[in-house]
């Protein structure tokens, strides 16, 4: 035992070790993918030589006359510009969104000059926190700010808050705490509200207008921001086709109005939305839906020489939005800002008369600061780093000061001739140069935001290459694993590998330079030479006397290895692998998974059928050359146990419940003409007799999802007795049920009832759920027997004296033959041992109920029934294995195409539960089941949104190990057609079930050993394809809309897999090692 126990901990140091590569190469290959752009700590004054000195007023401004004293920030989170905007059209006026802010629309066409609307494009990712960014420092975001939404950090860059704050002024805030993450420290007044409880619409709106209009009469302020909440949570919650919708946009309506009547000369005030939302209330993407918010513009003083057109409303950028209320202020623009003032706001000045030429040249100056501020930051970044085109960069520069050139020129005729022929077109050329120059430096900078190092790349590409290798070592060396023997090579293989991993953990971290990272590709692939050859090594070694009993496997292994199942095998691995290269494979890829996994689930149908016919026609053979004449009659009963038929119901049936989970996805938006379940919306949008009968059939379906579990180990024993797990299974599983679904009940009350309950009451049950799932884990691993032995007669005791290498044998011959002495005897009953054949299995099992039951919770009433399908896919997909391993009386199953099946359902139902690999499909609620949101750190948020997300990952390798075990269980099926080729049936005495992998004591670890390493081997290769079509696309159109979302999704997926794995395994040992335990005390009885 204690020799096993070894095995078994050296097994899982090598899963650790793997996995540890695992992190090691995606980290490395993270650096240099995903890096964040070269940030400039500088910042601007008001001393600078492009600003004229007579300009450097004193209360005027600083690069040029202030227009406004004092401004008014109303972000309004989520705010669409489609809410914004005035609609006349009928039919849309039906919508709860249209036409609830008619305070905006009243004073764009009573005001003309006074107000003015805009669409606000924002750049993706469409988060608050890199909104918020964009829109204070005017620099341009990147891909990898986004998964740091919720754990805001310190804005270094320059930015007009701290301008405001260096010239003496106070800025008030109230609103969303984000914020005080991003400017701690800067505002004189702060009422920050917690802002990641999505589920509450009200405390952070009704806490800011407790204090605003307070806060707004004094007169000890230059800027206060205000971030509303309450339309995006309602967004998050309802969706923006709730009538919480317009309630919460009626609201804000007041606000504004309430606002502009408070509002005195001097002040300006902006309305603006930070992004969009989609029509689920999702963001974080790049859709039209999610990046067009709204900018309103309003002052009680003249903002603008020309109004507005009804329905003419211009697209600016969210950057756009730090240089022009910069200069509005009197404030220089923020150092690394590359936004482009809005030019139609500085045309009018009250301190001058009014006319067409001064109108425009006031423009002209305005794009002129905002152009040399540009080019001092492109110059000051081009001397830190090389990334922009240095041929474009001169271009440009060139450009600029040829139209330096020109405005001085102009400039100068004019003061000393008074007028010049044509002036005002003069100056219109000059503007349309200034903004051609913004507009190319903001592409230029686009396009190569982010800096990829290659190296770091390829060196990460390297790493994964390496783990890989080891993974095929350590599957080759499992055979040996399953007779007790730890090859000798494996030592040096880690250890070469470990000096490597050391290596380039060194020099990612603190080391750079050519010749050291020259060093690690050299050492990385002389490793993999090495491995190469430990590999060869041990088939070699496999085929001489020290193995002489593994030649027959080896053999075998040889003469499968070239088999047609194999090939299959390999052509669809490589199929998989190569979507990640094509654009329009990732974002169909919900599609190619149902098909290649229908594939391989008619292959594994298809080599059942063949070998049954094979054995059939042999079987004819033999009769005919007996010449034995016999009839028979074709008996429908014979029919439907015929191994055939059952095998090609089982097919159909698993091909059903693949193909239905294209009823529970969501779209992407790239997906033509595609439409999002209806499932994925919540109760509380639907109508009351849609609500109740999906209500009702997600009540049905997680019935049966929890009655199927019971029902097997009922079937095979291991629910007798009255242990604690097995009263767990019977009892606090189907309770926890019920309260799962009253949790469903309640969120689909009405809005107003809903929000009237207290907070305890709404969380109440789904905590329970918690709790309890939790409880009934930590039972099964303290009792993780469900085996049952009934009291037995001294005279059937087992003998002392029995080698305990032997006992399962023991224990079955034993009882066999005392039973029949004993029986013939006596007029007692034997001694029957429950759940004995299934004891790995029914751990499992219950292991999966609980995992099922706590993702239900998690994706909701409507994503169930595509979990019941999950498990009726596995369990139909693992008859076809038992009825193929029975049929062909191979004892060993060929384990890749079983794991390969089980990754591509993985693929399969993480689209089927509602989930595609964008941020957008993020299902954030998953955060408040259980939970009011009001988190003191974001680890439970972020654990509860992971199972969300990846259940599917979770529930398949929990349930992976039934692919060993499943066919030793004697499924209920499968058992219909045991021994079909014999024409005999396997005996209640003669079957040991999945308890004959603990006759041999290496044989459990070290199949397991090699079905983790299939896992493992699969999920490295899909990474491995994720990286390389990452680097292949790193300057491809769509590489941060597809290619880089699909790499994070793919690793992210991977390490939950592996995770899950390694805890899988620890039950299985913890299952093992008490068995042990159980059979040594019933021995000693």
């Amino acid at each position: 035992m204690v020799a096993t126990m070894g095995f078994g901990i050296k097994i899982l140091a090598t899963i650790c070790y793997l996995l540890f590569f695992y992190i090691a190469s995606v980290l490395i290959f993270t650096k240099g993918f995903l890096l964040k752009r070269v940030a400039i700590d500088n910042n601007s004054s008001c001393n600078v030589d492009f600003a004229r000195s007579e300009e450097h007023g004193e209360t005027g401004g600083c690069w040029m006359h202030s227009t406004h004293q004092r401004a008014i920030i109303v972000i309004i989170d989520a705010l669409k510009f489609e809410f914004m905007v005035h609609h006349s059209d009928r039919m849309k006026n039906e919508l709860p969104y249209v036409n609830k802010l008619p305070e905006i629309h009243n004073l764009l066409t009573q005001k003309p000059k006074h107000a003015l609307l805009y669409k606000f494009i924002a750049d993706p990712p469409t988060t608050t926190l890199q909104r918020l960014k964009g829109m204070t420092t005017g620099s341009l975001p990147t891909f990898v700010d986004a998964g740091s939404n919720f754990g805001s950090s310190e804005i270094t860059e320059d930015n007009f808050i701290d301008q405001l704050i260096k010239r003496g002024k106070k800025v008030k805030f109230l609103g969303d705490d984000t914020w005080l993450g991003l400017f701690p420290g800067r505002f004189s007044t702060a009422f920050p509200f917690p802002s990641f409880n999505v589920h509450d619409l009200h405390t952070v709106d009704n806490g800011i207008l407790h204090h605003l209009y307070t806060e707004l009469k004094k007169k000890d302020w230059t800027l206060t921001v205000v971030h509303f909440l309450g339309v995006d949570h309602c967004g998050h919650r309802y969706g923006p086709l709730h009538p919480a919708m317009g309630d919460k946009l009626s609201q804000m309506n007041q606000v504004i109005g309430n606002i502009t009547t408070l509002m005195e000369k001097g002040t300006v005030l902006f309305v603006l939305g930070d992004h969009g939302m989609t029509a689920t209330g999702d963001h974080g993407g790049e859709s039209p839906d999610e990046v067009e918010a709204g900018l309103f513009v309003y002052s009680v003083d003249q903002i603008t020489a020309s109004g507005q057109k009804h329905g003419d409303h211009k697209t600016i950028s969210q950057i756009d939005f730090v240089p022009t209320i910069s200069l509005l202020l009197g404030l220089p623009i923020p150092f690394s800002n590359l936004g482009q003032v809005v030019p139609e706001l500085f045309d009018h000045c009250s301190w001058s008369k009014e006319s067409h030429i001064k109108q425009v040249y006031h423009r002209v100056q305005a794009l002129r600061l905002n152009a040399l501020q540009i080019s001092h930051y492109i110059n000051a970044y081009m001397k830190i780093s090389r990334d922009l085109p240095e041929e474009l960069y001169t271009e440009l520069q060139l450009s600029l000061s040829l139209t330096e050139d020109d405005l001085q020129k102009l400039v100068t005729k004019l003061s000393s001739h008074g007028k010049v022929e044509e002036v005002h077109l003069k100056f219109h050329s000059l503007e349309k140069r200034y903004i051609t120059y913004i507009q190319s430096v903001q592409a230029m900078c686009r396009d190569v935001w982010a800096k990829f190092d290659l190296g770091a790349m390829t060196l990460g590409i390297l790493t994964l290459l390496v783990a890989f290798v080891l993974t095929v070592y350590c599957i080759k060396i499992s055979p040996l694993i399953c007779e007790g023997k730890f090859p000798g090579s494996a030592a040096c293989v880690f250890i070469a590998s470990f000096v490597y991993i050391v290596h380039i953990i060194i020099q990612a971290s603190f080391l750079e330079g050519g010749m050291v990272l020259f060093m690690a590709f050299i050492l990385g692939l002389v490793d993999l030479g090495f491995i190469g050859i430990a590999i060869q090594k041990v088939h070699g070694d496999s085929k001489g006397e020290k193995f002489q009993n593994l030649t027959n496997r080896s053999n075998f292994e040889l003469s499968q290895s070239f088999s047609f199942e194999n090939l299959f095998n390999l052509f669809v691995i490589t199929l998989s692998m190569a979507g990640y290269f094509s654009n329009s494979f990732v974002v169909y890829d919900s599609s190619i998974s149902v098909f290649l996994t229908q594939t391989l689930i008619l292959m594994a149908s298809f080599k059942t059928v063949q070998e049954h016919l094979r054995t059939v026609q042999g079987t004819q053979k033999e009769m005919h050359g007996k010449k034995a004449r016999t009839t028979s009659k074709v008996k429908f009963s014979n029919i439907v146990q015929h191994p055939v038929f059952l095998t090609l119901c089982l097919t159909a049936f698993c091909s059903l419940c693949i193909c239905l989970t294209k009823n529970f996805q969501a779209c992407r938006e790239e997906q033509v003409n595609c439409i999002n379940s209806r499932f994925l919306e919540r109760l509380i949008n639907l109508n009351s007799g849609e609500k109740n009968l999906r209500y009702f059939f997600s009540i049905v379906c997680l019935g049966i999802l929890v009655l199927i579990p019971y029902l097997l180990l009922k079937h095979y024993g291991n629910l007798n007795g009255n242990s604690l797990p097995v009263l767990c299974m019977k009892y606090t599983i189907p309770l926890l049920a019920v309260f799962c679904a009253l949790h469903w009940a309640v969120q689909g009350l009405p809005q107003n009832v809903l929000d009237s309950m207290p907070v305890w009451q709404q969380i109440v049950l789904p905590r329970i759920v918690h709790v309890f799932c939790i409880f009934n884990l930590l039972v099964f691993l303290a009792q993780p027997l469900l085996v049952y032995i009934l009291p037995q007669n001294k005279s059937l005791s087992l003998p002392y004296g029995q080698s305990s290498e032997h006992l399962m044998h023991t224990v079955y011959r034993h009882i066999k033959v005392n039973w029949q002495d004993y029986f013939s005897n006596s007029k007692d009953k034997p001694p029957v041992v429950f759940g004995l054949g299934t004891v790995y299995t029914s751990g499992v099992l219950y292991i999966g109920t609980l995992v099922s039951l706590m993702l239900c919770l998690l994706l909701g009433d409507g994503m169930t029934p595509s979990v019941l399908l999950g498990w009726f896919s596995v369990l139909s997909f693992l008859e076809i294995l038992s009825i193929q391993m029975k049929t062909t009386q191979d004892s060993r199953l060929n384990m890749l195409s079983g794991v390969l099946t089980f990754h591509l359902m993985t693929s399969v139902f993480f689209y089927g539960t509602g989930h595609q690999a964008t941020i957008p499909s993020i299902r954030w609620e998953a955060a408040f089941v259980g939970f009011h949101g009001d988190f003191t750190n974001n680890i439970v948020p972020a654990i509860l949104i992971l199972f969300n997300t990846f259940a599917a990952q979770v529930l398949f390798t929990v349930l992976t190990p039934l692919i060993l075990l499943w066919p030793y269980s004697k499924g209920i099926i499968s058992s219909i057609s045991l021994n079909n080729k014999t024409g005999k049936s396997e005996t209640e005495s003669e079957w040991k079930g999945d308890f004959v992998l603990f006759e041999n004591e290496h044989k459990l670890k070290g199949t397991m050993m090699e079905l983790m390493m299939y896992v493992i081997l699969v999920n490295e290769l899909q990474v491995l394809s994720a990286m390389c079509a990452a680097t292949l696309h790193r300057r491809h159109l769509m590489v941060w809309k597809i290619f880089a979302p699909r790499f994070v999704f793919q690793t992210v997926s991977s390490f939950i897999t592996f995770v899950t794995l390694l805890l899988v395994y620890l039950v299985i040992l913890k299952i093992d090692s008490q068995l042990g335990k159980w059979l040594t005390k019933l021995y000693t009885k």
